[in-house]
């Protein structure tokens, strides 16, 4: 019997028109810490001006007030950059544009890095080089791996390293 009674006087069971008289007084456009204080002040000195009109800043009741607007602030502030993360537009989160483009039939794909291998078997250069003795390299075929010369590998690193650093320079001019 007494579940009962409790029952009947909850808040959801009331008429209707109690709880539109409620919330066409609140104001659901409060968003920041001042604008949600003064709209919860509003509320309390119109609906319940009897019960409570101590306003002194020091009181516990503005206390509670102040911290209830701090966290709808906070909750608001939250809801607003959630909610941007739901729009192709205003999401700054990489994870959420992924996310909208799948939901759109979108498939993103990562470019894939091109890989191959190179073989060089020999290399000639008209350019004035010379190898490690003095000798000429201008107008000769070197050949990468050549077992009859011990110097070989040392020749084409040398022709190699002038093409890198030509190729360098003529990048800086540009």
């Amino acid at each position: 019997m007494a579940q009962g009674a409790r029952q009947s006087s909850l808040f959801a069971a009331e008429d209707f028109s109690v709880v539109y008289e409620s919330f066409s007084q609140a104001n659901f456009q409060a968003y920041d810490f001042n604008t949600i204080r003064n709209a919860m002040v509003d509320y309390i000195r119109n609906n319940y001006p009897e019960d409570f009109n101590d306003w002194i800043t020091s009181s516990e009741f503005v206390s509670l007030i102040e911290l209830l607007a701090f966290l709808g602030h906070n909750l608001a502030f939250r809801a607003d950059l959630a909610s941007r993360e739901n729009y192709l537009s205003t999401a700054e989160r990489r994870e959420s544009a992924l996310r909208i483009a799948e939901f759109l039939g979108y498939t993103p794909t990562r470019n894939v890095v091109s890989e191959g291998y190179l073989k060089i078997n020999s290399v000639r250069t008209t350019e004035r080089l010379f190898d490690v003795e003095g000798n000429s390299l201008a107008n000769q075929e070197i050949y990468f791996e050549d077992v009859t010369d011990p110097d070989t590998y040392q020749n084409f690193l040398t022709i190699m390293n002038a093409v890198v650093n030509l190729e360098l320079h003529f990048l800086k001019q540009i």
